[in-house]
């Protein structure tokens, strides 16, 4: 944070690139940012240091109030600081999960404001999740007194969530928002962005270069005032707090990484790749549509999320059989969830396909044929005959799409083989499309400590299987194209390989 004598150029080129990177936030629809502080970390230790920046100011604080998005880091993250989690169910509006602001409020005034250090928001996750009620949620923070952290992984290339973010430290409080920088700037992975909104107090102000100052002593202890705005009026704001409390020197790495891209496509770059973003998300959600009326399936409506696409796969997993139930696993464990004894699915399932020739293999691995372990809670063992009647798990959908070089599948194969890359037509990169993954019901997920039924689906019984695509910065036409064929000759595929293995035997 602070200024190095013995690294002078170094100590200018992030002074430049955290410049940099306010002027595109800036850009991307993200007004008002004050201090901009880089980490050479991913987001979720980021968010780890993040919240325990704000609990040097309020120590005595233990818990975490945190509207469910099942993203393992963000959990894992809180966690790590000590803290305990509150995980509030979301509630389901139509096809939409969006924030239960009346959970949140109860859970604060249950556990008392003085025990809560914060509220983290989400704005960037996979449908059927809507962006967190921001703006609702900064003013309750502002007016019981507790902070307001916003996971913004991703959600710098989404004007629609920039301008939320926006609003809400205007108008509530938020005390900072953490970004990754290679899910939002293109570059490898292992950096990510805390900023914190521009104050109004007198003295030096709270711009990118508020973090030069190295100062150590910031009294963080102590509680700040605050204007209307929800912001503080005294003291610094908690990036700087951030930046002066990171211990020793940091690698250089993610922030040339960053102010090398940047330089590289400047402005007009910047801001072309932004407004193809946005098109190619209404070109993904028209091709899932054409592929949902051929298929029999839908598109879930989920307006308040501008950058994943749900695509249900009611079609494709048929029942367990009557005469074998899964075994019963109690979940739950944190205010806002319900404890409840359910039917896990076998969601664990690694499926280890390449391509065309081997989904015979990988079928046997979805029907449970290979004897691979599927789950901490295995079910009694089933005949040959019984796996088949059950037939391929939807999650085998996901190595299907994974072999043909769609990344992000929710159960991917273990290693992308040569086997693979030698059967791909020629020009197919490994990426066709992002954020793609199937997620199918009933899945059962311990996470540091805390088990979550219906883990990938952000509620404890989401309606029906689905997979999520997303239009992430980067996504081409060409991209949503091969993205939408492979789909399209996977869901093909499955239903042939589903309708074999549920064929009546023959009789004897």
């Amino acid at each position: 944070a602070a200024e190095q004598p013995k690294a002078a150029g170094s100590s200018l080129l992030h002074k430049l690139c955290r410049c940099l990177v306010a002027d595109a936030l800036a850009l991307a629809g993200l007004e008002e940012v004050g201090t901009v502080t880089l980490l050479p970390l991913a987001t979720g230790m980021a968010l780890t240091l993040t919240l325990l920046a704000l609990r040097r100011r309020k120590p005595a604080a233990e818990f975490v109030v945190w509207p469910r998005i099942d993203q393992k880091s963000c959990i894992k993250a809180i966690s790590l600081a000590g803290l305990q989690l509150l995980p509030i169910a979301n509630e389901l509006q139509g096809d939409q999960l969006t924030t239960d602001l009346r959970a949140i409020e109860a859970a604060v005034a249950r556990h008392g404001a003085d025990r809560v250090l914060a509220v983290v928001t989400t704005t960037s996750c996979f449908a059927p999740r809507a962006v967190d009620k921001l703006v609702e949620v900064a003013k309750l923070c502002q007016k019981v007194g507790v902070g307001h952290v916003v996971n913004n992984a991703y959600g710098v290339q989404s004007r629609t969530i920039c301008k939320a973010i926006s609003q809400a430290w205007r108008r509530g409080r938020v005390d900072a928002v953490v970004q990754s920088t290679d899910k939002n700037f293109l570059v490898p992975v292992g950096g990510a962005v805390v900023v914190s909104p521009k104050q109004k107090r007198t003295g030096k102000g709270a711009g990118p270069d508020a973090t030069d100052s190295g100062n150590d002593n910031d009294n963080d202890n102590a509680t700040s005032a605050a204007d209307g705005s929800g912001r503080s009026t005294s003291g610094p704001d908690l990036a700087t707090s951030l930046a002066s409390s990171y211990p020793g020197r940091a690698s250089m790495s993610p922030v040339l990484d960053v102010l090398i891209t940047l330089l590289q496509l400047g402005q007009r770059g910047w801001t072309q790749l932004l407004v193809t973003r946005e098109e190619m998300y209404g070109k993904l959600k028209a091709e899932l549509a054409t592929l949902a009326s051929k298929h029999g399936e839908r598109v879930l409506d989920t307006p308040g999320n501008p950058i994943s696409v749900g695509f249900t796969l009611a079609t494709l997993q048929p029942p367990l059989p009557a005469e074998q139930p899964a075994p019963a696993t109690v979940v739950g464990g944190g205010d806002g969830s319900r404890n409840r004894a359910t039917s896990p699915a076998n969601s664990e399932d690694d499926a280890d396909a390449d391509a065309d020739d081997d989904d015979d293999h990988a079928e046997r691995l979805a029907t449970g044929l290979d004897g691979l372990a599927v789950h901490a809670e295995p079910a009694p063992p089933l005949g040959a005959s019984q796996q088949r009647r059950r037939g391929l798990d939807v999650t085998f959908l996901g190595s299907m799409l994974f072999s043909r070089c769609i990344s992000g599948t929710h159960r991917p194969p273990q290693p992308f083989s040569s086997t693979a890359r030698r059967r791909s037509p020629k020009g197919e990169g490994r990426r066709a499309a992002a954020g793609t993954r199937v997620v199918p019901r009933h899945a059962s997920k311990s996470v540091a400590g805390t088990v979550f039924q219906g883990f990938g689906a952000h509620c404890d019984d989401y309606p029906v299987p689905y997979l999520t695509a997303a239009a992430a910065l980067g996504t081409t036409e060409l991209d949503v194209q091969a993205f939408a064929a492979r789909l399209d000759k996977c869901l093909t595929e499955f239903k042939k390989k589903q309708a074999k293995l549920l064929r009546p035997p023959p009789p004897p």
